[in-house]
């Protein structure tokens, strides 16, 4: 990894842990022993589930930003959405993605590293 091996993890859930011992075999630690120390992006995608749309767009954006790997771990749990209900979902996490950026932006790498 790029200078000391510093890495930016996102945890975009309060049910992550939840998500991890109830869905995978992964702790938490193992989970983000996975990230790819080249900045190459990887994801890790539970049976069923679709988060890989918001984990991979996430990714790149805030790799780019901060020019060092990245983790994002998001869990977001919604049955039997209408397609109205998935946009609007999904427009909500555009906006989440947008403020994430900004604190990320305004973080100097010392500040993430102390995270």
């Amino acid at each position: 990894m790029p200078d000391g091996g510093i890495e930016t993890h996102l945890i975009v859930t309060k049910g992550a842990q939840m998500t991890l011992e109830q869905e995978t075999d992964y702790t938490l630690e193992e989970l983000y022993a996975l990230a790819d120390e080249k900045g190459t992006l990887q994801t890790i995608v539970l049976p069923g589930h679709k988060e890989d749309v918001i984990t991979r767009q996430w990714a790149a954006q805030i790799q780019d930003m901060v020019k060092e790997p990245v983790s994002v771990l998001a869990g977001v749990h919604y049955d039997e959405l209408e397609k109205a209900q998935l946009l609007e979902v999904i427009h909500v996490l555009d906006e989440l993605l947008i403020k994430c950026k900004e604190i990320v932006a305004g973080m100097s790498r010392e500040e993430r590293m102390d995270v």
